[in-house]
């Protein structure tokens, strides 16, 4: 079920924030996958309201554990020259 003119993702955010206390920054398990070096912690297993299958939510605990390198954000290819 998805609610009408509103996106999935942007749906989705929105149960996230209803769920988060005070200054929370909680993620789901696709975002959890695609930022490496956050420190995340575990919170619960939610069935957000419009979504068939329940998910895991994760809570931004610090910034970074691993920082970024200039790498990670590189859209050139490995071999390309770097300006």
């Amino acid at each position: 079920m998805t609610v009408p003119g509103y996106p999935r993702p942007t749906l989705f955010a929105s149960r996230l924030c209803e769920r988060a206390l005070n200054s929370d920054i909680l993620v789901g398990e696709r975002t959890r996958k695609l930022v490496g070096g956050y420190a995340l912690e575990p919170r619960a297993t939610i069935q957000p309201k419009g979504f068939p299958e329940p998910v895991s939510v994760y809570a931004l605990i610090d910034g970074y554990v691993d920082p970024p390198t200039q790498e990670t954000f590189s859209m050139a290819p490995p071999d390309a020259a770097v300006p």
